[in-house]
């Protein structure tokens, strides 16, 4: 199964060492399927997500929900990726 789940990685978003390259949490919100869908994976209202996903950060007491969903998993979501996407709102101030 699990695999499976890595064949499933868009090559175009991995970077060399095998870890998702940097993007920001919006990125990470379209790719694991928009705020309706990241709100189903963390048991939240859609305003909720879409909220997180407009202010570009996830609060970290969600992370453990996202990077063990079947989403999550498929893209190959980590605490690093999330750690990263979530400064990058910061660095690009």
């Amino acid at each position: 199964m699990l695999r499976r789940n890595i064949n499933h990685v868009d090559s175009r978003h991995v970077d060399g060492v095998g870890m998702l390259a940097m993007e920001k949490v919006p990125e990470l919100f379209d790719r694991l399927g928009g705020p309706s869908e990241v709100a189903r994976i963390l048991k939240c209202g859609t305003s909720t997500a879409s909220e997180m996903k407009r202010r570009s950060s996830i609060p970290v007491r969600y992370w453990p929900m996202l990077i063990e969903s079947e989403k999550g998993r498929e893209i190959g979501l980590s605490w690093e990726t999330l750690g990263r996407a979530n400064l990058s709102k910061e660095s690009a101030a």
